[in-house]
């Protein structure tokens, strides 16, 4: 499982109500409404780190009805627990997760 391609591990799926799952307060990483299906967390999560990371006039974040694959992380120094990206056009920075994904034992 350690040498698969990362897109073998993600699941794929859409994603909707990014917006009644995201209630934005205080941090750098937004804080998720009680109850967010794990795919929602990690399409916000994607989000938030375009924002991290300055992209915001570069690159599109990921909108309702969008299909996205998602993984969960290992322990980051961000705090983040999963991470969603689009499989196309996306930053450099968000690729790198990688890294951090959690690959089943």
């Amino acid at each position: 499982m350690k040498l698969l391609n990362f897109d073998r591990i993600a699941m794929p799926t859409g994603v909707k109500n990014l917006k009644k799952y995201s209630n934005g307060k205080a941090g750098k990483f937004t804080n998720f409404a009680k109850g967010s299906p794990a795919h929602v967390k990690a399409a916000i999560t994607y989000n938030d780190l375009i924002n991290h990371f300055g992209l915001t006039k570069k690159y599109e974040k990921i909108t309702s009805s969008e299909k996205i694959r998602w993984v969960y992380l290992k322990q980051n120094e961000l705090g983040l627990e999963s991470c969603a990206y689009k499989g196309y056009e996306d930053p450099p920075q968000i690729i790198e997760i990688r890294e951090l994904i959690k690959r089943p034992q």
